[in-house]
């Protein structure tokens, strides 16, 4: 984000309107803002973060209570900006809520955007979005410690906990989907565990819904069974229990569809029967009905004839009729006539009393135009000196005007000596500390050069520890293979358990059948011997044992047939044979379990099998802790190798520096020379510009006070130089009204008799016209040509009805005839249609009809009862096999989830309490530490490096990982940032913010541009050579990071410095004023 034009009106100390064209600062380098303390430079920040964010630069500055006391009451106050932000040109206004003169009530505080397509959007919820989440890339906060280092808050940039950090991490490097991740991960394992319990409670809940017969006989075990609780519930012994109620399910519904059946076929010929009755009966009450129409058609007919006859009696009156209106029709020209003359007469009216009208307005005009004459006249007399009082008053102003330039250029003058003579104590300041600056370089390049020597051949262990990593990740593929295998084992398991199940239930069916199959045979095989033994006498021979004796002969049992027998023998056969199919598929089963348990183990040697799962889970996680401890070696021996490129790169800097400072010592000689110079010019300049001017000295608040009394002096003369011209062109302005009102009352004059004239010729017209109105009308019988054609047309109208009572009569008689002869056709078919039809009971064949139907009915819905019940049962057993193999595949995915949650959350018991998003972010943390040490090291001549606090394994401490300590490299101590000086902690916020803003430059990840920042205060807790050094990394980071910097200090050093600033000044009468330079 870069700005390019601020204006701020009635904002801060500023009263009035304030624009900032920051163009002219350029695009790269430092410029400084300087004023006297409360003159608001401070503001100028604030009035970009007001902008933005609608708040202020420091945690004190609101951006709401930051209205000019300075203002007039109707200054609106707000703030406009045009800024640059990832190459894309956007303007953002914005104003507080506040109340104007002349207002009653509060202006609402209102901000609009301007994007680069030229959409505004006004709305204050949907720009602040859009500023955080697409235009900026940040919130307030984060934009005030990654952009901004506001007035007293610097240490809390380095201060800052790993939960505040992470905030500030996720919005710049986009890390926020590790976040979901880790919760998503976390739901996923809370779901898992609720599904692996939803799946057990399902069993139950299904069996539950499990309905039948209450003269079942399983009805009493199907409640025992309802009312198990989940875990004492035997899910074999329910699965063959719904078997059963199903089968039974299966034999009522056939039985159910029969009777409906039956049902359905009574009903039909009831309804047949109903139908040919009920048709008879309609066509007997049509007859009736036609029958009497029939009569009645015949009175209308009577009717009908007498109402023509009526009707063309009438011939007479229709041809008087017919004469009465040729009578009018020849008179209907002199009816036009009388019409015309009469609207002539009452125009001739109408125009004289017009005429009349408008001579009395002429005579009231020439009286209104003779009033104002002698008013303008008198006015004229009392402005005839305004010219001479001109003329005066522009002599005055000349000469005032004069001598207010020559008071100007003294105060320039004025203001230069004294800039001149605070140059030359700045140079003489400025030489000191560059001899003081070129010492320590010399020494810092020193110290650099033995701890980059001290480290050693760092890339060797860089490469060692890769070869670590390498190996560990060959082995975690491996163990992927093992639980992929072991997972098939388990599934491989389960389909043999399933196949056992299906092999032991078919057994158990071909038993039954067996057992079946023999007792029909033996009962078939009794009745064979109880017919012989029916057809056996006592001394007869037995012709199966020959005795003749029979002393216990065989009795018959209910009879059996043949075909029953070699049915049930046949059901046995297929209920074996399934039973033999299962136990080969269960012997494969277990054939495939053995090969992939064989394989299992020789991966796996020397563990139990009932150890393999564990054993797996184990190694994976010891692999897992092991690759992540390799991990952090690797980072810590590339952390060593980016100290040594680090080290390097200080080198090189730290002997640039050192020419630098040597380059500035001569600078700083040539700087104070030239500085004395100027002190001597300007010190000439300004006696010479006080000539003449009369003045006993010319100190800044004597000059002011003249040049007051000199401004309030033109103001008087212009005053009366705009009266003297007022009054001279009201003069022209009276000429010219009286010139116009004599032109007017000539034109008045003429026109009152002009309308006279007008009056008298309209009345003599009129009364010529009403004479020859009265002649007319004594001829004709009426007063108007529409009272004639009105009775005309009354005429025509009496005529037409009479002709068309005649036609309806004709045509009404013609139509009853012709409905009387299609009547008696259809009461003669009726007739024949009714003659040999049989007597019904409508009545009770209605009846039978019903209670066919409601015998339907209640079979139909008997039916749908069972079959409802069926069907649900169905679904039942179908969720009770679904739910059984649901609930031991879920407990094993939940036992395995559960461990990779807790590991992403930062929860696994004996670890460090680090989460998946904060370990990603402590690599971008390390890469803004790397590049914050390339400056803190210079800045701090090698004595201090920051270090991310390491994490303690198996701890209880809150969220850590991105935490911060300082390094003492002049004792070797390691300590909480907090602790360092406020002129140490100013260098590390300082080197952080530079290093986060080269990170942020140089990260893909990053969306946010940072083109532009700002440094508030914290240069006065330095001394001179760290001063130097601080300034330096500012530079080179403007000028190599192609940015622009704002620095506001107190220090004169500092200000010496930049030739380029803003300067605030305070004005005499309350407010200040920035302009740049």
């Amino acid at each position: 984000m870069r700005p390019i034009r601020l204006t701020m009106s009635a904002f801060g100390p500023y009263a009035g309107r304030q624009t900032l064209d920051l163009t002219q600062l350029g695009e790269t380098g430092l410029y400084a803002i300087t004023g006297e303390t409360g003159a608001g430079k401070t503001t100028i920040f604030d009035a970009i973060m007001y902008a933005l964010y609608d708040t202020g630069s420091g945690r004190d500055r609101n951006g709401r209570n930051l209205r000019s006391d300075y203002a007039d009451e109707q200054t609106e106050t707000y703030v406009e900006m045009v800024f640059r932000s990832a190459g894309k040109e956007y303007s953002i206004r914005r104003s507080p809520a506040q109340r104007l003169r002349g207002n009653k009530t509060d202006t609402p505080a209102k901000v609009t955007l301007k994007m680069p397509d030229g959409k505004v959007v006004a709305r204050a919820g949907e720009v602040a979005s859009m500023m955080e989440r697409d235009v900026i890339g940040v919130n307030a906060e984060q934009f005030s410690q990654i952009v901004m280092i506001a007035q007293g808050e610097f240490r809390k940039l380095i201060q800052a906990k790993t939960s505040d950090r992470k905030e500030i991490l996720r919005q710049i490097f986009k890390t926020a989907p590790y976040e979901r991740l880790t919760a998503l991960l976390g739901e996923a394992c809370k779901a898992k565990f609720e599904a692996y319990n939803d799946a057990r409670k399902e069993i139950l809940i299904a069996m539950k819904n499990l309905r039948t017969e209450e003269d079942a006989a399983w009805a009493k075990q199907l409640e025992s069974i309802q009312n198990t609780k989940a875990e004492d519930l035997h899910i074999e012994a329910a699965l063959e229990l719904a078997d059963r109620i199903i089968t039974d399910d299966e034999d009522r519904y056939g039985a159910a569809v029969q009777r409906e059946k039956a049902g359905e076929e009574a009903r039909n010929g009831a309804q047949r029967a109903y139908e040919r009755a009920d048709e008879i009966q309609k066509k007997r009450v049509e007859l009736q009905t036609r029958s009497a129409y029939a009569m009645e058609l015949e009175q209308k007919k009577a009717r009908q004839i007498r109402l023509k006859e009526q009707a063309e009696a009438r011939q007479p009156e229709l041809e008087r009729l017919k004469t009465e209106i040729a009578l009018i029709h020849s008179r209907m020209d002199e009816y036009h006539r009388l019409d015309e003359l009469e609207s002539r007469r009452k125009a001739a009216e109408t125009e004289a009393g017009q005429a009349s009208e408008a001579a009395r307005q002429a005579e009231d005009a020439l009286t209104r135009i003779e009033q104002e004459k002698q008013t303008l006249t008198q006015e004229a007399e009392s402005l005839k000196d305004a010219g001479e009082r001109q003329h005066a008053a522009e002599l005055t102003l000349q000469n005032l005007q004069e001598e207010g330039k020559r008071l100007g250029m003294l105060s320039a003058r004025v203001a230069q000596q004294l800039e001149a003579d605070a140059a030359l104590k700045r140079a003489a300041d400025a030489r000191r500390e560059a001899e003081s600056c070129e010492q320590a370089a010399r020494e810092k390049l020193d110290a650099l050069r033995k701890e980059l020597e001290a480290l050693g051949n760092v890339e060797l262990a860089v490469t060692q520890k890769q070869n670590l990593v390498n190996e560990t990740r060959t082995e975690a593929k491996a163990l992927e293979e093992q639980r992929k295998l072991l997972d098939r084992l388990l599934a491989a398991r389960e389909d043999y358990r399933a196949a056992q199940k299906v092999f032991r239930q078919s057994s158990v069916d071909a038993e039954s059948a067996l057992k079946k199959a023999t007792q029909l045979r033996r009962q078939y095989n009794d009745n064979i011997a109880g017919i012989l033994a029916k057809s056996m006498e006592e001394g007869q021979p037995c012709p199966v044992c020959g005795s003749v004796h029979h002393p216990h002969p065989a009795a018959m049992t209910a009879e059996i047939s043949l075909a029953v027998v070699e049915q049930a023998e046949d059901e046995e056969r297929a209920a074996r044979e399934k039973a033999n199919g299962n136990a080969a598929i269960c012997e494969r089963k277990r054939t495939e379990g053995t090969a992939l348990r064989e394989q299992v183990a020789a991966l796996i040697p020397n563990v139990p099998d009932t150890q393999w799962a564990e054993h797996v889970r184990s190694a994976v996680l010891k692999n897992a802790e092991q690759a992540k401890k390799q991990a952090e070696d690797l980072k810590q021996a590339e952390g060593n190798c980016m100290r040594a490129e680090t080290l390097s790169a200080a080198i090189s800097l730290a002997e640039k520096a050192w020419q630098s400072a040597q380059n500035l010592k001569q600078q700083r000689d040539v700087d104070k020379q030239t500085a004395i110079q100027r002190a001597e010019s300007a010190k000439a300049e300004t006696k010479k510009a006080a000539e003449g001017l009369m003045l006993e000295g010319w100190t800044e608040n004597a000059l002011a006070e003249r040049a007051d009394e000199n401004r309030r002096k033109q103001s008087g003369q212009r005053e009366k130089m705009e009266k003297a011209e007022a009054d001279r062109n009201r003069m022209k302005a009276i000429q010219t009204r009286l010139d116009a009102l004599e032109a007017q009352k000539e034109e008045q004059l003429a026109a009152k008799n002009r309308h006279a004239e007008k009056a008298v010729e309209a009345q003599a017209s009129r009364k010529e016209k009403q004479e020859q109105i009265e002649t007319i009308r004594r001829r004709l019988a009426f007063k108007t040509a529409a009272e004639a054609a009105k009775a005309m047309e009354q005429k025509k109208n009496d005529g037409d009805a009479i002709r068309k009572a005649m036609d309806d009569a004709s045509i009404q008689l013609q139509e009853t005839e012709r409905e009387g002869a299609g009547l008696q056709a259809v009461i003669a078919r009726l007739n024949d249609e009714l003659c040999d039809a049989p007597q019904s009971d409508l009545a009770q064949l209605e009846q039978e009809k019903n209670n066919a139907n409601a015998a339907l009915q209640q079979a139909a819905k008997e039916r749908e009862n069972i079959y409802a019940r069926m069907k649900s049962n169905q679904r039942q057993q179908e969720n009770l096999h679904r739910r059984a193999a649901d609930a031991v595949r879920l407990e094993r995915e939940y036992r395995m989830m559960q461990d990779v949650a807790a590991t992403a959350a930062g929860k696994m018991t004996g670890q460090a309490r680090i989460s998946l998003e904060a370990y990603v972010q402590t690599a971008y943390f390390d890469r803004i530490i790397r590049h914050a040490n390339l400056r803190l090291l210079h800045m701090s001549r090698g004595q201090y490096e920051l270090k991310r606090r390491q994490v303690k394994e198996g701890g209880t401490q809150g969220e850590v990982g991105l935490d911060l300590d300082v390094m003492d490299h002049y004792n070797g101590s390691v300590r909480d940032v907090g602790t360092l000086s406020g002129g140490e902690g100013f260098l590390a916020a300082l080197s952080l913010a530079l290093g986060m803003s080269d990170t942020i430059q140089a990260s893909a990840a990053s969306a946010v541009r940072l083109d532009t920042m700002f440094v508030d205060e914290g240069f006065g807790s330095l001394s001179g050579s760290f001063l130097e050094l601080a300034m330096g990394e500012l530079m080179d980071t403007a000028e190599n990071g192609h940015r622009l910097i704002g620095i506001i200090s107190h220090v004169e050093d500092v200000k010496g410095r930049l030739p380029r600033r803003i300067e605030v000044t305070k004005q005499p009468a309350g407010g200040s004023v920035a302009v740049i330079r």
